[in-house]
């Protein structure tokens, strides 16, 4: 085969075998662009030859990942290498992992009935779901609405994007949920 034959990036070294790349090792801080998105991952291009994984549980704390409408194509993204394999040309990624896990004080932060301001997230048929912070959210259930009305449906009382004054009832570390509740920001003896 003559050389004019052969495909130009051919003559480059293997990107993961330049020497430059020792840089790139389990805990470096690298930064990319978004390529192929899948409902449990994406791909994550550093540089040309060289990309990562980054799965649905590595991107939030607590919170479980639409990849579709979370990340766009050549989206800029920054991420930590939790796992490589030079080897085999593997590597997972975190973005999650750039930050402490806000979990780790939570106790603190939010003490039980400690009252909080939180933005509705999502509303089901049995309670609403409240961000309290960035990766940190609990449930009001629909019977911890209100003292003196009853709803048949939490969109009655509240819309996505609302703020709402909640109160820390309950606070499951273990299994990340917290419960709260809005009702019980009012005394009950004050509506009486």
């Amino acid at each position: 085969m003559s050389k004019e034959n052969v495909p130009q990036n051919h003559f480059l070294p293997r990107s993961w075998e330049v020497p430059l790349r020792e840089k790139m090792k389990e805990g470096a801080i690298v930064k990319g662009r978004i390529g192929e998105i899948r409902d449990f991952g994406a791909t994550l291009e550093i540089i040309p030859g060289i990309e990562g994984f980054i799965r649905v549980p590595e991107v939030s704390w607590t919170e479980s990942i639409d990849m579709r409408n979370h990340f766009k194509i050549n989206q800029e993204v920054q991420a930590k290498i939790i796992w490589l394999d030079r080897e085999n040309r593997r590597m997972y990624l975190s973005i999650k992992q750039l930050t402490e896990d806000p979990w780790n004080k939570i106790t603190e932060k939010y003490p039980l009935k400690s009252r909080h301001t939180g933005v509705v997230k999502k509303i089901a048929p049995f309670g609403v779901f409240t961000e309290l912070e960035y990766d940190i959210c609990g449930m009001i259930l629909l019977s911890d609405l209100s003292w003196t009305k009853q709803y048949n449906h939490p969109s009655e009382f509240t819309q996505i994007g609302q703020r709402i004054e909640v109160m820390i009832l309950n606070l499951d570390v273990i299994n990340r949920k917290l419960s709260l509740g809005h009702k019980q920001v009012n005394s009950f003896k004050a509506l009486i």
